[in-house]
């Protein structure tokens, strides 16, 4: 193991740690986490400062430029985290004239594929981020 990877365990570990989210939308799924006890605070206030990307509502036509525009913004190393079904288009409406999947504007790292989103697989979800995180190549 050469002085490079243990650097990198080294960033990985600790940006894994310190991630900061940022949400886009307000989705009934980000309600329901906080009504269970989790708090979930996506403490910046611009979304150049966060780490990853927390989808929580459906996308429609005119919501994803929107999108798009903050995903380019955001700094390098950068996830996505899908919360619930809306943001895939696997409720209800899946099927109105406006509606978009999130994979066709952007890569997916984690996918939470429930509505509505319960705290433990909300956890876990955060847990496989972190590993991913780990596992970056920074350097």
């Amino acid at each position: 193991m050469g002085i490079k990877s243990i650097i990198n365990k080294i960033i990985g570990y600790s940006y894994s740690k310190t991630l900061k989210f940022y949400e886009f939308g307000d989705g009934c799924c980000k309600r329901k986490l906080e009504s269970q006890g989790l708090d979930l605070d996506f403490s910046p206030n611009d979304y150049y400062d966060a780490d990853v990307l927390v989808v929580s509502e459906f996308i429609t036509v005119k919501s994803a430029k929107a999108l798009r525009s903050i995903y380019s913004q955001m700094k390098a190393p950068k996830w996505v985290v899908q919360l619930g079904d809306c943001a895939n288009c696997n409720n209800f409406m899946s099927n109105s004239y406006n509606r978009i999947k999130l994979e066709d504007i952007m890569d997916v790292d984690i996918k939470i594929k429930s509505c509505p989103v319960s705290k433990k697989e909300f956890q876990k979800s955060i847990q496989k981020l972190e590993k991913k995180v780990k596992q970056y190549n920074f350097i």
